[in-house]
């Protein structure tokens, strides 16, 4: 005999998911601590050697502004961080022991899996973005003391932010899904579901490129010569605005394709949670 949870499924209480924010910061607190401070301490080390070099062998150049070399970029680890935590979230789940724990907790599904969202992107991304802040402020001070050039203080993410956070997001709610749907392994197997959608993904893109820049021809041409009308496009228009346009569209896209695939993660959710 089955019987759910005595929440309503789909009941939102901004103090429940308060708690449930503060549940997983402490769940999770020492991992995220200790990784901050090895990624912080390694950035810093690595471009403090080369600003020690760099002083030494060429403090020319070091008068003239080419210290901005040092800033690194932590696009790949926001992306792949984000994700390895995200998949973490709901391993309780798929252990005899602990399985019975969000049973026990004094919240909906619905804010359960919220409060896991909220956790994973928003939150995440903003302690992210703090963290990469404070380094830059660090290495623009060792930088003005070691080279005497200030490096410019921002965020170590790449130039188009927001496609760097859709990406995530897209990302983010597959391993969410992945987290809660998979009872081992949970990131390698999630990380081959990806694969496939971004190999998926890819072929509508080429079909999608195909057919606009073939419509109306009664003569369909090979890959060499799509691909030159692809470049004769994007120069007509501009590179630079050209690739604007592109960012905002995949932009746009990884979050509508995010959307159903966060449903399906609560759906999945809920199921989890009938005993």
């Amino acid at each position: 005999m089955t019987s759910t949870t005595h929440n309503p499924t789909n009941s939102i209480s901004e103090d429940r998911i308060k708690r449930l924010l503060l549940h997983h910061i402490e769940n999770e607190k020492q991992v995220w601590l200790i990784t901050a401070a090895i990624l912080a301490g390694l950035t810093i080390i690595i471009s403090l050697f080369g600003m020690i070099l760099f002083r030494i062998n060429l403090p020319e150049l070091a008068e003239s502004g080419l210290t901005n070399n040092f800033r690194p970029d932590w696009t790949t680890g926001y992306l792949l961080i984000g994700v390895i935590f995200t998949s973490r979230l709901f391993r309780h789940l798929h252990r005899p022991e602990t399985a019975w724990q969000p049973l026990m907790l004094p919240a909906s599904t619905l804010e359960k899996w919220l409060a896991a969202w909220l956790i994973s992107v928003p939150v995440y991304t903003i302690g992210f973005v703090v963290l990469s802040f404070v380094v830059s402020l660090v290495l623009s001070g060792l930088s003005g003391l070691i080279t005497g050039t200030l490096l410019p203080v921002g965020i170590y993410l790449s130039s188009g932010f927001w496609l760097t956070f859709a990406v995530y997001v897209f990302g983010a709610s597959i391993y969410l899904w992945g987290g809660i749907r998979f009872k081992s392994l949970q990131f390698l197997k999630t990380t081959v579901w990806l694969a496939g959608i971004y190999f998926a993904l890819f072929l509508l893109s080429l079909l999608g490129a195909y057919l606009l820049f073939t419509f109306g021809n009664d003569q369909l041409p090979d890959v060499l010569v799509l691909s030159r009308r692809i470049s004769e496009f994007f120069v007509s228009r501009g590179i630079e605005d050209s690739i604007r346009i592109v960012q905002r569209a995949a932009t746009l896209l990884l979050l509508f394709i995010s959307a159903p695939i966060l449903w399906r993660s609560y759906v999945q959710l809920a199921k989890k949670e009938v005993v």
